[in-house]
């Protein structure tokens, strides 16, 4: 058996080719020459799996580039790689380490691995704007914020321009990505759909959720970190907490969903009301109305999945 890890930074892959017991490692550059280099290489070695880790945007044109040359590459959750690391008993982190770790999972546990599909173009571009989005009103609510503490009247005038420019910027994107959502079927369908929830909401579930889990509920709510996990040891329970071991982008949309839909969705509001009648905590309340708001995300969007399955690969 041959696996491949590759870790994965902003400027560099570590690629660890683990045969057995018998293990090389090399590094290249995260640029197009160094994805074509790693192309050859695991085109004339011929692994049985490749396993990455998602890193944000760096790890997504190795992935895509893998994809297009049908290699049999695979994504495992950072969440499950910690844990590994931590099972193994590793106390230090480098990224040659990272890539035999990865190997290491692929070939010891590879029911531990998703095989994912490549990103539809138009995804690809939603997730792109999204980050984006996210990274125009932080740097604006930091002005805002130093805005509202400055003194100094020339700073101050600056500091308003900057404002001012991020907003022009902004509204953009926003423009983008709204004419993004009315080419994907999932977002025109979920649009009104529930009441309360934000087209920011549905941008954000559809660009950072994969979209081979579009449409599955239990799986979504999964990977988008937003469902309770249970710490049990013999008749020891802990109190159950959130497990947040997917994107947080998606958990903070539906954070502001949940929100919304107890002052504009009755019903969903109604549920909210039960929990914390039933003796919930107020955040306990919320985050099980996050988690019913993905699922009726699902439910609509599993009934409109018409993106065709050729770009989906």
């Amino acid at each position: 058996m041959k696996w491949v890890g590759i870790d994965v930074s902003k400027k560099t892959l570590d690629i660890c080719v683990l045969e057995n017991s018998k293990i090389q490692n090399k590094q290249f550059a995260n640029d197009a020459k160094g994805h074509l280099t790693v192309l050859e290489r695991m085109l004339s070695i011929k692994p049985d799996g490749i396993v990455i880790e998602p890193t944000g945007i760096y790890h997504q044109q190795i992935l895509l580039a893998l994809q297009q040359k049908d290699l049999p590459v695979f994504l495992i959750h950072p969440a499950q790689v910690k844990a590994f690391r931590t099972a193994l008993g590793q106390r230090n982190k480098g990224d040659q380490q990272d890539a035999w770790l990865l190997a290491q999972i692929g070939q010891t546990f590879p029911q531990a691995l998703r095989k994912p599909n490549p990103c539809h173009e138009l995804q690809m571009v939603l997730r792109q704007l999204m980050g984006y989005r996210e990274d125009l009103l932080q740097r604006k609510t930091a002005l805002l914020n130093r805005l509202a503490a400055e003194t100094h009247s020339q700073t101050k005038t600056w500091i308003q321009e900057d404002v001012a420019q991020l907003t022009q910027r902004l509204g953009q994107v926003e423009t983008q990505i709204q004419t993004i959502l009315k080419q994907i079927p999932e977002a025109k369908a979920l649009d009104n759909a529930i009441k309360g929830v934000a087209e920011w909401t549905i941008a954000s579930v559809l660009a950072w959720l994969p979209n081979e889990l579009w449409g599955k509920a239990k799986a979504a709510s999964g990977y988008a970190g937003i469902h309770p996990e249970n710490q049990q040891s013999g008749t020891s329970l802990d109190k159950a907490k959130l497990s947040k071991k997917g994107p947080p982008e998606i958990r903070k949309h539906l954070h502001m969903a949940a929100l919304a839909t107890m002052q504009w969705n009755p019903e969903l509001a109604s549920f909210y009301t039960k929990l914390t009648q039933r003796g919930k905590s107020k955040m306990t309340a919320l985050v099980a109305l996050a988690h019913k708001i993905l699922r009726r995300m699902m439910a609509v969007s599993y009934t409109h999945l018409t993106l065709p399955t050729s770009d989906l690969v």
